[in-house]
């Protein structure tokens, strides 16, 4: 029998030039096509591609390879059996553990309220995604598309208003809180659960973004699971905006996103109209993905690294000492922003996590985080009291 014409290709062809290509599936079952393909493919560059085309925030071709490469082609194998470390309080169940858990655990009263300093380790069956950290839990991301919760419930139930329906305050929900600390949040809006690639989360709400490009939010405080299906829309001129949603950001009291061709979107309110689910937004100028690698949404701040490796506040305001940081410490650039509140973490290429945070000149002063050097950190995630 002739050989297949993929098998005669030069390795360097098949994973430099064609992997690049294919859909996710079809480069799952090259995997599984024979030995010789199976072992071609087995390298950090093929894994680096399946990562991008598997997460909706990583399409981006500027996304560290350097850091793929250290961990190697066993990526998802380690993902699978990863581990998250959190520590701050456990007030509402946030680190998602027991009482048993933590009664033996060291810890110091501030403002009334105990803070547990040594880490608490949750463990996945399936593997995690991301996390983000909001107000009052964190949200999970697990590799098979999952999103699921930590504590009793991720709003906090303090009545606060969140960017959810125009003039509605998040009220007491008169259901039984859950017993478990740890919960699975289901968008039981589609007969069959969305596959999540994204997600992230404010004070008292939360975002996702599915594998079809459509956006979820969670933001009423009397329903704890089920996601709202959001339609963004231009206020201004009455009509809806289209294209491929790059990236998801929640803010304290505000929610965003950067949209192909148009640029970071951003708003404090939705309204229902006709079963459809419109989020009033205001686009920021000069934040299109021409312009803009990464970003944050703070409180009332935002945070971007744009396409010349700076980091600044809009529209021009670049952070000087972040900047001179990374290049007197043997690295160039920044490759990726978190944040909550007032505190934004930002990683370098080099592996150093620098915080920063309102007060310290304005978010003008880096924090380093020696204990974080060299760790191959590679998110982080706070919430109020808790990381």
């Amino acid at each position: 029998m002739e050989q297949s014409l993929i098998l005669r290709l030069p390795e360097d062809i098949l994973v430099f030039h064609v992997v690049k290509y294919l859909e996710l599936k079809d480069i799952k079952n090259l995997f599984l096509t024979c030995k010789q393909l199976s072992r071609s493919l087995n390298c950090p560059t093929v894994w680096h591609v399946i990562y991008m085309k598997t997460f909706a925030e990583a399409q981006d071709e500027n996304y560290s390879f350097e850091m793929f490469y250290k961990w190697g082609p066993a990526m998802y194998k380690q993902r699978k059996h990863s581990v998250l470390k959190l520590f701050g309080s456990n007030s509402f169940g946030r680190l998602g553990c027991t009482r048993e858990t933590y009664n033996n655990s060291k810890y110091e009263i501030v403002n009334g309220q105990r803070r547990y300093y040594g880490t608490f380790q949750m463990t996945s069956q399936s593997g995690y995604a991301d996390i983000s950290a909001g107000g009052f839990s964190f949200e999970i991301l697990g590799i098979d598309g999952t999103l699921s919760f930590t504590g009793y419930d991720w709003h906090g139930r303090l009545g606060r208003i969140a960017p959810g329906l125009k003039g509605e305050r998040i009220g007491t929900i008169q259901a039984a809180r859950p017993r478990n600390p740890i919960n699975t949040v289901q968008a039981l809006y589609w007969k069959t659960l969305p596959r999540f690639t994204a997600v992230s989360s404010g004070r008292a709400h939360f975002l996702a973004l599915d594998s079809d490009n459509n956006l979820w939010t969670w933001d009423d405080g009397h329903v704890l699971l089920y996601g709202e299906h959001l339609t963004l829309w231009d206020g201004i001129i009455d009509k809806e905006i289209k294209g491929k949603i790059l990236k998801i950001r929640a803010g304290w009291n505000l929610n965003s996103c950067m949209v192909a061709g148009v640029g970071i979107v951003v708003w404090s309110y939705r309204t229902v109209n006709n079963s459809l689910t419109k989020a009033y937004v205001r686009i920021l100028p000069r934040t299109n993905e021409n312009y803009i690698f990464d970003y944050v949404l703070l409180e009332s701040a935002v945070i971007m690294i744009d396409r010349h490796e700076n980091v600044h506040l809009p529209p021009t305001v670049v952070l000087d000492q972040f900047m001179s940081y990374i290049k007197t410490n043997g690295s160039s650039r920044f490759i990726r922003l978190s944040g909550c509140y007032e505190t934004f973490a930002v990683i370098s290429e080099g592996d150093d996590v620098l915080i920063g945070k309102r007060g310290r000149m304005q978010f003008k002063l880096p924090l380093i985080m020696a204990s974080l050097k060299q760790k191959s950190i590679i998110t982080v995630a706070a919430g109020d009291y808790h990381f």
